[in-house]
């Protein structure tokens, strides 16, 4: 009898089924990614939402599709995810941006698009991310660099969806009034650089918020380049030049990352890098192996003859 070879390879059903859930709310059966990713215990299994996107954002509002603040506020809930009004205006206010052809009376009809920004702003920015509903609970409902007061976190989220955002506040940690967004990027960029770099003192802390705030400006001003927006080319140079002096001043470069990082390839590679003053790793001699020992032993009796 002839033995008949097993297909070992998997059908493309059965992969789906194994890169997939099912909705707790429509019962469908998706791909991973059409839901949030979640870092709440109760979603410690395959690290997702138990309610797709789709569901999420219809269950989150009105059948003119606005935001239902308080049915978004429950949905988070039971998504153990952060609820906080005052992202959800900066979610509106990029509805807006990113959209100039929806006219501003009409934004508010737009509601799963600002929930969708909603979950992407608090999914990849590191204040947020790690955050469960109880956390938001605890502050009220608001960030807590947020200009809302909290007896306004109930406030109509598109109410003049604008000025919020562009409103300013002193932040002590950078020393100067900025919007939320600013210090949002401020902050990324910051830990960004702690990240990449070592940096133990003060001195160096103190140049790794200056590069951020360069850094900061720069892109403001690259985009008013695209823009075509009168004197942004030189307002554009101006900030690339301070980000690169104070990048090289700081030695936050590339050619200085770490030599544990980018190596020590050239002998015109390691003068530079002690014309820099950058550490050079001590040179410790590798153990020998006994042909190390048996070529040496051999080397000493040639000497000897």
């Amino acid at each position: 009898m002839r033995n008949v070879k097993k297909n070992t390879k998997d059908s493309p059903k059965k992969r789906m089924k194994a890169n997939a859930k099912q909705c707790s709310s429509c019962q469908d059966s998706k791909h991973l990614r059409e839901f949030y990713s979640s870092k709440s215990p109760l979603h410690s299994l395959d690290k997702k939402v138990p309610i797709c996107k789709d569901c999420v954002a219809k269950l989150s509002v009105t059948d003119d599709n606005e935001v239902d603040v308080e049915k978004f506020k429950t949905i988070c809930r039971q998504l153990d995810k952060p609820f906080y009004i005052d992202c959800l205006q900066v979610a509106a206010t990029q509805v807006k941006n990113r959209h100039p052809d929806i006219p501003q009376k009409d934004i508010k009809y737009h509601g799963d698009k600002i929930i969708g920004y909603y979950f992407t702003r608090i999914g990849s920015m590191v204040q947020y991310k790690d955050k469960v509903f109880a956390d938001s609970e605890k502050t009220n409902y608001i960030t807590p660099n947020s200009t809302l007061a909290p007896e306004d976190s109930n406030i109509d989220i598109l109410k003049d969806v604008t000025s919020e955002h562009a409103k300013t506040i002193y932040s002590k940690e950078w020393r100067g009034e900025y919007t939320i967004e600013d210090i949002d990027y401020l902050n990324d960029y910051y830990n960004g650089l702690q990240r990449d770099y070592k940096i133990v003192t003060e001195n160096h802390r103190d140049y790794a918020r200056k590069i951020a705030k360069a850094s900061m400006q720069m892109d403001k001003a690259f985009d008013d380049v695209i823009k075509n927006v009168p004197g942004s080319d030189a307002r554009y140079k101006a900030a690339r030049e301070a980000f690169d002096s104070l990048c090289k001043s700081a030695k936050f470069s590339e050619s200085t990352r770490s030599v544990n990082d980018v190596g020590a390839s050239s002998f015109s590679k390691v003068a530079s890098m002690v014309e820099a003053h950058n550490w050079i790793p001590e040179h410790k001699p590798a153990e020998k192996d006994e042909v190390d020992k048996t070529i040496e032993y051999l080397s000493t009796i040639t000497k000897s003859v």
